[in-house]
């Protein structure tokens, strides 16, 4: 061996065990594989349940903040038509909402039961105030009994395109 190298390898690098804690997501800039570092987790932002009980993490301010929800439906095969209207009735309402930059209801061309409404609200407060308004709650209760399994939701940030061009 020439002068200077070892045959060691270099040690790994070794982060102490996590302690037990409250379930934490991360906020998108902390989305690291393995990202278990004391920085990390002060970063991590605690879970908020919106006006429907689910939980969801808080998101940081961004240049981009618009929140995009994508919410899965699955209904029963003779709720099909049932569902599409009413939800229907709801993204129009919807798009009256001053927080409310679209509304899409999309079906899959696979499965005729598996709908996703896709909601982009203008500001952090908008999908609360649309879950507050009459039509919401109408659509809740209308479609309540045409679900074949519980609705799920997963909420985004707007990435592209600006903001502005919503």
């Amino acid at each position: 061996m020439s002068a200077g190298h070892t045959s060691d390898p270099p040690a790994p690098v070794v982060f102490p065990a996590d302690p037990p804690a409250p379930v934490r997501f991360p906020p998108p800039q902390a989305w690291i594989v393995g990202a278990t570092t004391k920085a990390a987790k002060t970063i991590a932002a605690p879970l908020l349940a919106d006006t429907d009980g689910i939980l969801r993490p808080e998101l940081p301010a961004m240049p981009n903040s618009m929140i995009v929800v994508h919410v899965h439906a699955r209904v029963k095969p003779d709720a099909i038509e049932a569902f599409r209207a009413a939800s229907m009735e709801n993204s129009r309402e919807s798009l009256r909402e001053p927080g409310v930059a679209r509304f899409d209801v999309v079906q899959s061309t696979e499965d005729p039961t598996r709908f996703v409404l896709v909601e982009a609200y203008r500001t952090a407060d908008a999908p609360a105030a649309h879950k507050a308004t009459a039509h919401y709650a109408r659509w809740r209760d209308a479609v309540a009994d045409l679900m074949a399994e519980p609705r799920t939701a997963a909420r985004y940030v707007n990435v592209a395109p600006e903001d502005s061009g919503w």
